[in-house]
């Protein structure tokens, strides 16, 4: 692996600029010396930059691009090498392309729903500039990065990302869909890196690749911004970014009459989240007003399970209702998988108001789920752990526990992690339910 030298200190580059200059130098024939001598850099000098010792200012890297006559499109990819915005060499992928500054910040034109024309115009650059910048034709100084990142709603460790030196940090891009949404509940839940706005962003970026190609519908993208806004106000760090993230993926899925990604209704709970008033009653709102919008039976079951977990806050008997109406409403639209779903919820919210011999009822009534069920599965082991747990026995709820991680490490299920987590917490008493859980 290449190295490279900033500011004293040593990264690791995909592609690094001196063998780049290399290679360019002996594709034309030419030798250092000559090299030197049409450029007016030392001979010295160019020895250390093609070793790697060092790495060249933008002015003299340009007399050697000069001499070597390179296209317009070889000397932005030198700049870029150069310049690299940390963002750039974070998203370098041994095995699956590179996402270019111009793919960031297409990422973010499309999430803050703007057009290219309007988008030029806020920033205040022409639009045929924006379209040689996304399209990684030319690279955007800092000072025109900065102004479209503003324009474009990006935070500010975005801009940051977009517009400060190389860290060499590396990230595998994501080829599809389900990689994607993989990729980002690895990021929530397992990757160790500070950086998880570039994440989130470089996640954006793939998604909205593959939307423009047809091939993902914009509700795809919209999960992703719903689980940075989710992450961002979790964080605490970023609330004004949590809140516009968020209402932007809460605009799609309130327009999206298809079957809506469960990963966008994050978006509602962290826009009411940071918002006055009362979360809960905007929650409950919001819901029936998608639930009308909603054709399909497994999906209004969804929803209707999605409504009774906010109305057990406010009205408990009622949350139960219609828990058991989700229920019948799965079974009505004949998915088995959807009603193992709304029976684990169902169990959840018995369990919680301490109606055990109800819950057990429900619990003992299920049709075991079958090998390919496995989310499924994992919700029913949860729902046996907490019942074990609340009649006293914890050696079995922790046995139920240490096989649901054991699931979720075997088959990637970290879409139900956060519900794991919560009902791990219950379980050993550290999360009451209460309208903070």
């Amino acid at each position: 692996m290449q190295l490279f030298r900033h500011n004293g200190t040593m990264h690791d580059s995909p592609e690094g600029i001196g063998a780049t200059l290399k290679s360019l130098r002996r594709e034309r024939g030419v030798s250092i010396g000559t090299l030197a001598a049409q450029s007016g850099i030392h001979k010295t000098t160019l020895y250390r930059w093609e070793s790697g010792a060092t790495v060249p200012r933008l002015p003299e890297l340009s007399h050697v691009l000069d001499a070597l006559g390179v296209s317009a499109q070889t000397r932005a990819q030198c700049h870029e090498r150069v310049l690299a915005p940390r963002a750039v060499q974070w998203l370098k992928s041994q095995d699956a392309g590179v996402l270019t500054v111009g793919d960031l910040l297409r990422a973010l034109r499309l999430r803050s729903g703007l057009t290219q024309s309007e988008a030029a115009r806020r920033s205040g650059v022409r639009q045929s500039l924006l379209t040689q910048w996304e399209n990684g034709l030319t690279l955007p100084g800092g000072a025109g990065l900065h102004a479209l990142c503003f324009a474009l709603g990006g935070s500010g460790s975005e801009a940051a990302y977009l517009t400060t030196r190389a860290t060499g940090y590396r990230a595998p891009v994501p080829r599809n869909r389900d990689t994607i949404f993989d990729a980002m509940e690895d990021v929530i839940w397992s990757d160790l890196s500070p950086d998880k706005d570039l994440s989130f962003l470089s996640l954006a970026a793939q998604m909205g690749s593959l939307y423009e190609k047809q091939r993902v519908e914009l509700r795809d993208v919209a999960a992703v911004w719903a689980r940075h806004a989710q992450w961002l106000r979790g964080n605490g760090t970023d609330r004004a970014s949590a809140f516009r993230i968020a209402r932007r993926a809460l605009t799609v899925a309130q327009n999206d009459t298809a079957p809506l990604s469960p990963h966008v209704f994050t978006a509602l709970y962290t826009l009411h989240g940071v918002s006055s008033g009362n979360p809960i009653e905007a929650n409950i709102a919001a819901l029936y007003n998608i639930r009308d919008k909603v054709a399909g039976l497994p999906q209004k079951a969804w929803l209707e399970s999605l409504l009774s977990a906010n109305m057990a806050y406010l009205a408990p008997e009622a949350a139960v209702s219609l828990t058991r109406k989700s229920v019948q409403t799965a079974q009505e639209g004949g998915a088995a998988a959807e009603v193992l779903f709304r029976q684990s919820d169902l169990c959840h919210l018995l369990l919680r108001l301490d109606r055990l011999s109800e819950a057990q009822s429900v619990l003992e009534t299920m049709t075991p789920p079958n090998k390919e069920q496995r989310y499924q599965r994992v919700s029913l082991l949860l729902a046996m752990a907490e019942l074990m747990a609340r009649q006293g026995n914890r050696i079995g709820a922790e046995i139920q526990l240490a096989e649901v991680e054991t699931q979720i490490k075997a088959h990637g299920l970290h879409g139900i992690r956060a519900n794991t987590e919560l009902v791990s917490r219950r379980i050993r008493g550290y999360a009451p339910f209460t309208a903070a859980q």
